[in-house]
Parts: structure tokens; sequence; C-alpha cells
């Protein structure tokens, strides 16, 4: 900042050193800078996607029995998780496959699954507390079956839809699905934290709430790899799916969080 004398008043004012044609150049600089970062995310990315590529072909057919071919599917940092994790949150956007297509980990679901099983025990146990405080022991039996059913429906049935889809004509991979499956449970974790509130209704609401967004999550991205299959297949995939979701919301309210 530069200073000049005001004949009327006397005092320094304030004059600024750069004019109207610096500032122009300055936020140019700007822009261009901003167009290099995103050109190098881009390349980086791209060249993640080709090594990925490259450790699959080179492992062979059998490569699935060695530890090297799931290394790739845990290689990813943690803006990606963030921005998967919040796909999960706008079911109605159906972009989450298209953003994991070339791509796909099994990082964050493993720790989504992993920590709802944690949730499920802890929540189950201490809604059971507050609703039972006399009568209260602690259900250990919540981890082994927590365990069972998240796992079978984050991995397994996954895997068997996949077989399903693929049966049917339709073009998906197996870690697409699981990742799809897995991110999707994210949003049951919180569901997990209302239910210890001693309200049926709230218990209800929650579960409700956990049904449609995971619900709407699914179908909303699968619906893309399935458009080229005959209606009455489609059907039955989307009836499949919406029976799961059904079945596993009756589980987690009528045995961690039945109301006394």
């Amino acid at each position: 900042m530069d200073y000049k004398i005001d004949n009327d008043s006397g005092y320094d004012q304030p004059q600024d050193l750069y004019g109207p044609s610096d500032n122009s150049q300055i936020q140019y600089s700007n822009k261009q800078v901003d167009i290099e970062y995103q050109k190098q995310n881009s390349t980086n990315e791209t060249n993640d996607i080709i090594r990925f590529q490259m450790q699959k072909q080179q492992l062979g057919i059998c490569g699935f029995l060695q530890l090297e071919y799931y290394q790739p599917y845990f290689n990813i940092t943690s803006n990606e998780i963030k921005q998967r994790v919040k796909s999960c949150f706008l079911p109605i956007k159906p972009d989450f496959l298209n953003i994991i297509k070339q791509k796909p980990d099994l990082w964050g679901p493993f720790w989504i699954l992993t920590t709802l099983i944690f949730m499920l025990y802890s929540c189950g146990n201490l809604s059971q507390y507050i609703s039972e405080k006399n009568n209260y022991k602690v259900n250990f039996s919540y981890l082994p079956v927590a365990a069972a059913i998240v796992y079978s429906f984050g991995i397994g049935f996954p895997i068997v839809l996949c077989i399903l889809i693929k049966f049917f004509g339709g073009d998906v991979s197996v870690f697409e699905i699981i990742c799809l499956y897995g991110y999707s449970m994210g949003c049951f974790i919180i569901v997990a934290v209302f239910n210890m509130i001693p309200l049926y209704w709230m218990k209800v609401l929650s579960l409700v709430y956990g049904l449609l967004n995971s619900s709407i999550f699914i179908v909303m991205n699968i619906l893309g790899q399935i458009q080229d299959i005959g209606n009455n297949k489609k059907y039955i995939i989307l009836g499949l799916i919406g029976c799961c979701q059904l079945g596993l919301m009756l589980t987690f309210l009528l045995y961690f969080f039945k109301q006394s």
C-alpha cells in the first residue's frame, strides 16, 4: 500500500499499489494454477486406475487365491473415502457406481460393516439396559449374531446378487456390488444410535429411514446395470433386493432393539 498527501486535509491517503491490470493478471494466474492442479489430480487418478487394472492382469486367472489380488482394493485415499461416504447419504443421485466403476474399494465397506457390528452390539445392550434397568443382563450373543448377519448381508448377498445379474445377462463386477452394499450400510450406524432412545416409535421411524435410504441408494445405482435385461428378470432382482432389505430392518428391530 502506497500513500499520497491530500491537499485539502493534509493527511496521508492510502493508494493501491496494484492497478486494475495487475489485479487481472493475478486472478488469471490463480485460475491457471487451479487448472493445472485439477489436471494433475485427473492424471494421478488415471494412473491409479491403469496400475489397478495391470496388477489384476499380472496375477492371472487364479489370482483371487493370492493376497496380492485384493491389495489394490485397499489402496484408496481418505478423500475418496469421504466422497463415497457422502454419496451414500444422497441416495437419489445414481452416480455412485460411476464413481467406483474403475476403482472399487473394500477398505470403506470393511470398516463400515465392522463398525456397524460393534454399534449393534453396544447400542443393542444399552437399549436393553435403558428399558430394563432392574432385570438387565449383558447379551453377549449380540456380537456373533451381528457379525453373522452384517457380513452375510454386506458380502455374501452381493456375491449371490452379482451371480444372478450375470445369469440374467447383466454386466457388473462382484467388487462393485460389495462396495455398493458396504457403503449403503453406513446409514444404519446412525440408526443404531437413535435406537437407544426408549421410544418405540423412534426406533421404528429411524429403522424405516435406514431401510429407505439404503434401498433407494442400492436400487438407484443398480438400475443402470440391469436396464438391458428383460422386465421380468429386472423385477426379480429388485424384488429380491427389497425383501432382503426389509428382512434386515425387521431383524434389527425385533432382535437387537426389541421393546420390552
